[in-house]
């Protein structure tokens, strides 16, 4: 394969017990298989050692009985379709031990080319643990071990890790082959741009894979349970969800490595909501002042104005000051003037949206002068149909005023959207030309929530990137 695996095109296995170790991990409903997919991609893999001659002996887990023999996640259902999918009987040795003298006698009986399934691996404790006493029960049966799992592969359990330390013969299924092939190439060569989603509970267990990917990936999504580990080191309210606070220095080492290999600058804007309590709110602040500077670089406050007005949220602003925190304030997106006006009060470096200052010349002249700066996210505002079109759009209007505008494109994944994609649907309306770039940078670096050197390491890439 050229992936320094062996699979089951290299052995055969006439005469011998091979002990398979799939996925049958599938979803059931009053015990019928609700979805066989997993079922059927073992076939190539089993069809193969049947040919050879093999005594195949199959495995799997199914779902958590956590130790405990639980009849409803018994592997029955899956011995009676793989029969049928097989045209050959599939006997099923049911064992609340999985292994025992009973299914040890059952595999002594086998005949070459027949197959028989052991119950659901998990029944054992010691499987989650990867314990040698059900490890080598399972060695016991086989003389060759098969992984095929590649859904369970990235856990070490007794199934597919323990049991290679006790068999001569370890070797990969078709299926295994398959993946490990296609990953092989996607990351050794891949078609670009290169995204990598890693999901997970742990950050522990996942460093050397982050460390590894960052160094291929174009992007990386971190989700799953990790994500809160990251959300936390950036300043963001997890309230009880999973954390490991021993790794938040290295989820803020991870992200300062993906901003020096892409060339980008970040920082984490934490937000607070206009529907939480106070408290709640000021207890995020809290938690998030311990990283300011160090991935926090300001917070933000948003939601339904109308259903939350603005000047509620007094003592959550006064908190930011007391740590000084800058902070930005979503405000007449859709909701009234006077919610920019409160904005205003409360000491707002940023305006999130503000189209409801359109056609107000006092306010408009009150932002400009102020050089409070304004977010204006076009796709978005469309979307949650604060303006209706873009004919009616006050970006021009805005900038006219001398309002320091920044072009945003609020939640890419939900609008769709980039920055670019928004800059040229302003151009297509007829608002935006290109003279307009110096300035709309300009006054989106007096607006970013960043130090003075950062803006002149800013500034310096802009004048590079026109000769200037």
């Amino acid at each position: 394969m050229g992936l320094n695996k062996k699979s089951v095109d290299d052995i055969n296995v006439k005469g011998q017990k091979v002990l398979v170790r799939c996925d049958f991990n599938v979803p059931l409903q009053d015990g019928k298989i609700t979805d066989e997919n997993r079922l059927v991609a073992a076939l190539p893999t089993i069809k193969k050692l049947i040919a050879d001659g093999g005594k195949i002996i199959l495995c799997s887990h199914l779902g958590k009985p956590k130790g405990e023999p639980k009849p409803e996640l018994s592997l029955a259902p899956v011995a009676k379709r793989l029969t049928e999918l097989l045209g050959q009987e599939v006997k099923f040795v049911p064992s609340p031990v999985v292994v025992d003298d009973t299914v040890r006698a059952a595999v002594d009986a086998m005949k070459d080319g027949e197959v028989i399934l052991l119950e659901n691996t998990r029944y054992r404790a010691e499987e989650t643990k990867n314990g040698d006493e059900f490890s080598k029960d399972l060695a016991s049966l086989c003389d060759v071990f098969v992984n095929d799992a590649f859904g369970t592969a990235h856990r070490a359990h007794c199934s597919n890790v323990g049991v290679t330390k006790y068999v001569d013969t370890a070797v990969v299924g078709y299926l295994m082959e398959k993946e490990i092939a296609f990953l092989g190439n996607a990351v050794e060569n891949p078609e670009r741009p290169f995204v990598a989603i890693l999901g997970g509970a742990k950050v522990s267990s996942k460093i050397s894979v982050i460390n590894n990917l960052l160094d291929k990936v174009d992007t990386l999504i971190i989700g799953g349970g990790m994500s809160y580990t990251f959300s936390k080191a950036m300043g963001g309210h997890i309230g009880v969800s999973l954390c490991e606070d021993d790794y938040l220095q290295y989820a803020l080492d991870m992200m300062k490595k993906a901003e020096e290999k892409a060339d980008i600058l970040t920082g984490m804007i934490v937000c607070t909501m206009r529907n939480l309590e106070t408290e709640k709110n000021i207890a995020m602040l809290k938690e998030a002042r311990e990283f300011l500077g160090n991935g926090v670089v300001a917070c933000d406050l948003a939601g339904d104005e109308k259903a939350y007005p603005t000047a509620a949220f007094a003592d959550v602003f006064a908190t930011a000051k007391k740590y000084g925190m800058p902070y930005t304030i979503h405000a007449g997106e859709c909701g009234s003037r006077e919610e920019i006006r409160t904005a205003i009060e409360l000491g707002t470096s940023r305006i999130g949206h503000g189209i409801a200052m359109s056609g107000d010349e006092e306010l408009k002249k009150e932002v400009a002068e102020k050089k409070i700066g304004v977010e204006l996210c076009p796709t978005s505002n469309l979307q949650t149909k604060a303006v209706t079109d873009f004919t009616n759009y006050p970006f021009r209007e805005f900038y006219d005023a001398g309002i320091l505008l920044s072009i945003n494109t609020d939640n890419r994944t939900v609008s769709d959207t980039s920055c670019t994609d928004e800059y040229m649907r302003l151009a297509e309306a007829g608002m935006f030309q290109e003279p307009m770039c110096e300035k709309i940078y300009m006054a989106s670096l007096h607006s970013a929530f960043a130090d003075d050197d950062t803006k002149q390491v800013l500034w310096k890439k802009w004048m590079s990137m026109f000769d200037l």
